[in-house]
């Protein structure tokens, strides 16, 4: 069921040929989930399939995008490396709850929508601006003019250490990649919302780690004491749908048993005892404006 274009392209993007041939049998099974008009309306047919449903309907889409892809002049290099997030959530899935197959599909539509793309170790999103709530109201005042206005949300993949200079190449293939192929797509910043952002990592973070030094690229503009998305970076096996898990029950924003959580690495060591220390962890905003070199270069 499955033509030559997707048996090639999976490989590349991390699914391998026993998933592969699991999502196919899927798609064998089920042939109604896969009529033409709804692969076209992936965005609404999607939220129906289980997670090898989820798996075949990305892999029939791939082709539709690629397609786009060359029409754009946009390099198979940038096609694999931003597709191979399908991989990734896949692999995350089986380590989380041990099920075939993708979850993620709701965020997969971004990069087959052409609004996400992933060049080099950075995933860039094409966003219409907005302050969330937690913006700092000074900061609101000062960046307003970026209201409304175009920008790259960025996003951090999984799979590959955060290194100074990959980031940095990063920031400046954006600066090329979108102004070259997305001409009217004047974007005025980058944006980032994430727990790497979170001001007071750098109480429990090497000062010199790749983290705080992709932090200090950002001009901080908000931020919260939510731990969700650290508890699910840092211990992600243990964090369930809804970043909640049954052990872990966030209280406060600590979880109960601190003294369980895994400590197989020197990040989780670092953070497990700041956690017992009465530290907090939460999410930061961040901006940074088009063309500030000097955020943009290595930190």
């Amino acid at each position: 069921m499955f033509n030559d274009f997707i048996i090639a392209a999976a490989p590349k993007i991390g699914v391998g040929q026993d998933l592969l041939a699991m999502a196919e049998q899927y798609a064998e099974e089920h042939p109604a989930d896969f009529t033409p008009g709804k692969i076209t309306a992936y965005s609404k047919s999607y939220k129906e399939l289980p997670p090898l449903g989820r798996l075949a309907l990305a892999l029939f889409c791939l082709r539709p995008a690629k397609e786009q892809y060359d029409a754009l002049g946009i390099s198979d290099e940038v096609f694999v490396k931003t597709f191979s997030d399908i991989g990734i959530w896949c692999e995350r899935l089986y380590k989380n709850t041990g099920k075939y197959g993708l979850e993620q599909f709701g965020w997969i539509a971004k990069h087959l929508s052409l609004k996400l793309f992933r060049l080099g170790r950075l995933q860039f999103e094409m966003i219409d601006f907005k302050f969330f709530p937690i913006t700092k109201r000074k900061m609101r005042k000062e960046y307003a003019f970026l209201s409304g206005k175009k920008a790259l949300s960025v996003h951090i993949a999984e799979g590959e250490p955060m290194g100074d200079d990959a980031c940095s190449q990063s920031f400046a293939a954006a600066e090329e990649f979108f102004p070259k192929h997305f001409p009217d797509f004047d974007f005025k910043a980058y944006y980032c919302a994430s727990w790497l952002l979170y001001p007071k990592n750098t109480e429990w973070m090497p000062k010199d780690g790749n983290i705080v030094k992709f932090m200090s690229r950002f001009i901080n503009i908000g931020g919260i004491a939510l731990p969700f998305q650290t508890f699910e970076r840092l211990w992600q096996p243990l964090v369930g749908k809804g970043f909640y898990h049954q052990l872990y029950q966030l209280v406060a924003g600590k979880p109960k048993n601190l003294s369980e959580l895994p400590e197989n690495t020197s990040l989780q060591r670092a953070a497990k005892k700041y956690l017992q220390d009465g530290g907090r962890m939460g999410t930061g905003l961040g901006i940074i404006l088009k063309g500030d070199a000097a955020q943009l270069r290595d930190k």
